[in-house]
């Protein structure tokens, strides 16, 4: 459950919290593919016993949590903001479509 509600003021603060979070995502899991992989493209278990690899997949999972726990809640929290901005944008590729 979300329990920070700075993100709640607005629309902005929470979109801006969303790319935090993904940015966190990406970078747990860049770190979890500088492990070396097998011929078949997985990660062997050698590595994966490691408590190394243990606490870098933990922390991937723990921000992939978060940021789907936090997704479910902005998408609808936020719906007419989203639904509006998409409206915005398909009108504007409309009318540049329309000029070319």
């Amino acid at each position: 459950m979300i329990t920070n509600t700075e993100f709640l003021l607005n629309y902005e603060s929470a979109k801006n919290h969303q790319l935090s979070l993904e940015r966190i995502v990406d970078e747990k899991g860049k770190k979890l593919t500088e492990y070396p992989k097998g011929l078949m493209g997985l990660t062997p278990d050698e590595i994966k016993n490691t408590a190394q690899w243990k606490t870098d997949k933990k922390n991937f999972e723990l921000a992939f949590s978060k940021l789907r726990s936090f997704n479910a809640f902005f998408t609808k929290k936020y719906k007419k903001e989203r639904a509006a901005i998409r409206k915005e944008l398909l009108e504007k590729m409309m009318l540049t479509s329309n000029n070319q």
